[in-house]
């Protein structure tokens, strides 16, 4: 058992050796443009992406919050209800962008989370946001090409399996909302 933690731990440490860093700084740059333009920031992902989508627009609307107004995050994971009835009236991979159509207004911004990067339901929504003209941002894994193809910005985590990926994205998130709190203001 502890070869398997000391293991896990060493390709931790590995892969944030090779952190892409500067997509990340682009990110946090793009999720700052969007807030001084007054969008809105959708985001959505599937399993301990989901999770991911939901905890980032969390504390995005918990503690960014400066002086006057606050930001504008939606995570179009936690509308159980409309998931499930486009999942069952449509299709799975109309989840994200029936959701989208009903809310978008240009120049929003869509924050796409998939290990994989090609989830059919993430690909669809990215899909139709760029053909919006929407920005698209990306947190994907070192095999995501597909969902990088659709991408204004994106991260890959250097590193699989899909745990130290999500472990990456959760990294990238934390970063996010540390990096907006400093130069716009938040809650301690």
């Amino acid at each position: 058992m502890i070869n398997s933690v000391n293991q896990y731990f060493e390709d931790l440490e590995q892969g944030l050796q090779q952190f892409p860093k500067a997509d990340l700084a682009s990110m946090i740059e793009e999720i700052g443009k969007a807030y001084e333009q007054n969008r809105t920031i959708f985001v959505m992902g599937n399993g301990g992406s989901a999770s991911t989508a939901s905890h980032f627009a969390a504390d995005l609307n918990k503690n960014v919050i400066p002086k006057g107004r606050r930001p504008r995050v939606i995570a179009l994971t936690d509308n159980v209800e409309a998931l499930t009835a486009w999942g069952n009236d449509s299709a799975y991979e109309d989840v994200f962008l029936e959701q989208l159509i009903n809310f978008y207004n240009p120049g929003d911004v869509v924050v796409a989370i998939s290990a994989s990067g090609s989830s059919p339901n993430i690909i669809k929504a990215v899909e139709w946001a760029k053909e919006q003209g929407s920005l698209v941002i990306g947190l994907t894994g070192p095999k995501g090409a597909k969902l990088k193809s659709h991408s204004d910005v994106c991260v890959m985590a250097p590193t699989a399996p899909y745990e130290l990926i999500e472990d990456f994205h959760v990294i990238c998130m934390h970063t996010m909302v540390t990096a907006l709190k400093e130069a716009y203001g938040g809650a301690q």
